[in-house]
């Protein structure tokens, strides 16, 4: 009877703690806990490409700017003159609502990922009110529960107050002596009235066993924890999908991509991650473009059927993940391949086409147009491409101008001054370095 009380009494004093793991997997591609998502930013996206009516350019190294004014070209009976298109700026408008979109594209992707239990079947049910027990070394009540991850990641803690005072980690054994990083940034969070939530994201160097432990020296203390866990290792990703990568130290991934069709490729990235770096590599994972600042939406040429890997080279990153998304667009083109087998567009029509990453540096699409009578022209050009494209202007066989285009891009190239004779010209399109690849779209009138 009397132990009966004694055990009651203790019973009492002793601390609960109710742990909700909302665990949430999603098959190499997204994992995230409800209500965890408090500090996740926007992404970018830039629109797809229409056809180029604006007049205002985009240069993907800058922010925003002023509108610019269009590509000019003097008539060819001057002395023609080469001369590099004005860097563009970005469009506002555009890049406002594209941000709105991929936001709520990432959010939809991730609420819709099944709830799965990680380690279930070696796991402690961790749904129920869990007692804290006592250190012989310091008094302190804690509790700890196991968790099984499947990779290297990044694991979210949100701890909500209830009553107390207490701090809460992730540690490699269930006493809570190991950290599972000695890191400023993972080291446990505090939560008291005045504290009243907190998200931290813990660094997991690889798959294992680790343990969400809680711990206080106040018996009355009571807390509510949700996890989620997000997949820092390599993996496939599938067109116009939205993965969230697990990153909180500096590290490298290969995302690999097989492009379902022949055209671009445009990798998108969350805009607080800008300063992450982007390498597009073939197969064997041999780099096939310069690196390019995710931020910067780089964009490639791609061919149906071929297996590419997305390389991106990330810092450091406090909130411990980013989004990334790839997109393949078709591009039917239908171009020459030489100067004598340009093809023709006519007044008004828009032709397409791709510089394609990893074939011959000197690839080059050809086209002609013929004026019947002196006039005055407006070629209407849309780009995309990691560093940059050349388009070349001649007038049978002289050369009017050379304008060196980059990243994303919609003006156009006018003539100024008198009107063009007549005659037939030509528009050669090729890439702007060794290692730039993209699409474009011409049309005049």
């Amino acid at each position: 009877m009397k132990e009966s009380k004694v055990m009651k009494k203790r019973t009492s004093k002793i601390v609960s703690i109710l742990l909700a793991f909302a665990l949430i997997v999603s098959a190499g591609d997204v994992v995230r806990a409800e209500d965890v998502d408090e500090q996740r930013t926007q992404t970018q996206e830039m629109a797809e490409p229409q056809e180029p009516e604006a007049e205002t350019t985009t240069e993907p190294e800058s922010e925003p700017k002023e509108e610019e004014p269009d590509i000019t070209v003097a008539p060819p009976e001057e002395e023609p003159a080469e001369s590099e298109a004005p860097e563009a700026e970005e469009k506002k408008d555009e890049d406002v609502k594209a941000e709105d979109e991929v936001q709520d594209e990432v959010e939809e992707t991730v609420e819709a990922a099944p709830e799965v239990e990680i380690g279930a079947e070696e796991a402690e049910d961790i749904s129920e009110p869990k007692e804290l027990l006592e250190t012989k070394a310091n008094g302190t009540y804690y509790n700890a529960e196991k968790v099984i991850l499947p990779s290297k990641g990044v694991l979210a803690v949100k701890a909500s107050y209830v009553s107390g005072q207490y701090s809460f980690g992730v540690f490699k054994d269930p006493n809570l002596d190991n950290r599972v990083s000695s890191s400023i940034y993972d080291r446990p969070g505090d939560i008291s009235e005045s504290v009243r939530s907190a998200t931290k994201y813990f660094s997991i160097p690889q798959a294992g066993t680790y343990y969400v432990g809680v711990y206080s020296n106040d018996q009355n203390a009571k807390v509510n924890v949700q996890c989620g866990f997000y997949d820092g290792s390599d993996r496939a990703v599938g067109n116009k999908q939205t993965i969230i990568v697990g990153q909180r130290d500096a590290q490298t991934n290969y995302f690999s991509f097989k492009a379902p069709y022949t055209g671009y490729l445009r990798v998108q990235g969350d805009t607080t991650v800008g300063n992450h770096k982007v390498v597009l590599c073939d197969a064997s994972k041999r780099a096939l473009s310069g690196a390019s600042y995710l931020g910067n939406v780089p964009t490639y040429g791609v061919a149906k059927g071929k297996t590419y890997y997305i390389r991106v080279d990330a810092r450091f990153n406090s909130n411990g993940i980013y989004a990334l998304k790839a997109t393949n667009s078709k591009i039917s083109e239908k171009s020459g391949k030489t100067k004598k087998k340009a093809v023709t567009i006519k007044k008004k029509k828009t032709k397409k086409g791709i510089i394609e990453s990893g074939k011959n540096s000197k690839q080059a699409d050809w086209y002609k147009f013929k004026l019947t009578s002196k006039k005055k022209v407006n070629i209407a050009v849309t780009t995309g491409s990691n560093e940059s494209l050349k388009i070349i202007l001649y007038k049978g066989g002289k050369r009017i101008t050379t304008e060196t285009i980059r990243g994303n891009f919609t003006g156009n190239i006018k003539s100024v001054g008198k009107k063009w004779p007549k005659g037939t010209y030509y528009i050669k399109v090729q890439r702007g370095t060794s290692t730039s690849s993209g699409y474009y779209t011409l049309k005049w009138k």
